[in-house]
């Protein structure tokens, strides 16, 4: 598997595998790339960290909440659209979360022969194919909630979201 696939598999992962955090903490990442609250904090500083953690320690909620501001942001969102699309984001996030954790289960050993190969490599295929049909359902739901071209932005700024954590996290607290 090419490292960029596993690389982005990682980012979705960490991002379905996390809880809401509640509105009035959005500290951080969508200010301009975590210029948040008066500090100039360049990409990835305070980036998944909540407050008094230590320098390189992940918070999922500080994670997800990055995440939907940087995407309210990027999309250009009005509070009321997004008040109405992240519950059913979040919905989605949590019914891909549930393949994932299948998947991560089911690829943690090699299955003994080929005929065990075969069908880890077929289950591998429906579990993808069922991640496509999630994604499509919750497309379709959204688009009732908010323009195309706003989704279109949303999802863009999503795997930009992703692209940029994973290179900020890649570069290891050495770096920060």
């Amino acid at each position: 598997m090419p490292m960029r696939t596993i690389v982005l598999l990682f980012a979705i992962v960490f991002t379905l595998s996390v809880q809401a955090q509640g509105q009035g903490q959005n500290r951080g990442f969508g200010q301009g790339f975590g210029q948040g609250q008066g500090q100039n904090r360049g990409f990835g500083q305070g980036f998944g960290q909540g407050n008094g953690q230590q320098m390189g320690k992940f918070s999922p909620e500080k994670f997800q909440a990055d995440l939907e501001q940087f995407i309210t942001k990027e999309a250009c969102l009005t509070p009321q659209e997004a008040a109405a699309f992240f519950p059913v984001y979040k919905e989605m996030q949590r019914k891909q979360r549930s393949v994932y954790e299948r998947q991560r289960r089911e690829s943690r050993m090699k299955p003994a022969d080929e005929k065990g190969c075969e069908k880890a490599i077929c289950q591998r295929d429906e579990d993808d194919l069922e991640l496509k049909r999630i994604q499509q359902t919750y497309h379709n739901k959204m688009l009732s909630i908010i323009p195309a071209s706003k989704l279109y932005d949303v999802l863009k700024a999503e795997d930009r979201f992703h692209r940029q954590s994973m290179k900020y996290w890649m570069r290891g607290p050495h770096m920060r």
